[in-house]
């Protein structure tokens, strides 16, 4: 976890509805906060550069987003 990371969560099972407790643990560990996916991108949009690199361009891992508190 690192910000401007972007997280796929799915809510329809069990075993990550468990997990919350543990990620929300991490990011407040970290001095992270979940955000939604249109807020990291309101907050810290990618540059022109990234846009251009395309789906590459911002390190593409894999969604909740991660900002810095």
């Amino acid at each position: 976890m690192h910000p401007g990371a972007i997280i796929l969560m799915h809510e329809n099972h069990g075993q990550t509805v468990r997990a919350l407790i543990n990620i929300f643990a991490a990011l407040q560990r970290k001095h992270l906060r979940a955000v939604s996916v249109p807020q990291l991108l309101t907050d810290d949009p990618p540059s022109a550069t990234q846009l251009r690199a395309g789906r590459t361009g911002c390190g593409v891992r894999g969604v909740t987003a991660l900002t810095g508190a």
